[in-house]
């Protein structure tokens, strides 16, 4: 689907009380950032259409990548719902479209609204059952498809990925030797291709069987 067309879904099953003249349609530029973890958030932010990459910040100063999204999602919803700061950085993986709009006018038009709440809750609930999903196959998956599953994630329409392998390594949880092994299989076998932080999937539906299912992308 378009943003048109998840525009609509949002009018007729969401933001039932607002019409598309009311919104601003914002546009975000690959790699700007759209959230910062811990940043205080005052609206709900609806992504119509792009892809999102979303980060947690650790003590250590690593930057790990939680998971990926295409399309439709909602951005401050868990927020909304428990008073809290932004849990997560949030960054737009190529150009993302959304609108937006205020915690204030939520509860100004919606606070007795069950369609909103409906909707609201069972996107939380989806979100939620996701992660928890990802989490556990995670801990269970071998390391080359944790890889494999990372690869996918972060390509971009090209099937390219600019990271280093120390990235790799910190973000799938392996050691970089590990990651070595792990990365030259793939280039002996002509899965991808290297070329400094230049990684090029060449056979993407292989690369997809390795992983048993994106356990990064939502």
């Amino acid at each position: 689907m378009n943003y048109l067309d998840n525009f609509n879904i949002v009018l007729n099953e969401f933001l039932v009380k607002h019409k598309k003249e009311d919104f601003k349609i914002n546009t975000y530029k690959k790699k700007e950032m759209m959230i910062f973890e811990n940043d205080p958030l005052d609206h709900l932010e609806i992504v119509l259409d792009g892809r999102l990459r979303i980060t947690r910040d650790y003590e250590n100063g690593k930057r790990l990548l939680i998971k990926t999204t295409r399309g439709f999602t909602l951005l401050g919803d868990v927020e909304f719902i428990t008073d809290r700061n932004a849990t997560c950085n949030v960054e737009a993986f190529d150009e993302v479209t959304t609108i937006k709009i205020s915690y204030k006018e939520i509860n100004e038009l919606y606070s007795d609204s069950a369609t909103f709440y409906q909707f609201l809750v069972k996107h939380v609930s989806n979100k939620l059952l996701t992660s928890d999903i990802q989490k556990s196959h995670r801990l269970v998956y071998q390391v080359e498809a944790r890889v494999a599953s990372f690869l996918l994630s972060m390509r971009d329409k090209d099937n390219r990925i600019v990271i280093s392998l120390k990235d790799i390594a910190e973000t799938v949880g392996t050691s970089y030797r590990h990651l070595q092994r792990v990365m030259n299989e793939l280039k002996d076998n002509n899965i991808i291709k290297r070329d400094n932080m230049t990684i090029t999937i060449l056979k993407v539906e292989e690369l997809k069987t390795m992983s048993g299912g994106n356990i990064y992308e939502e």
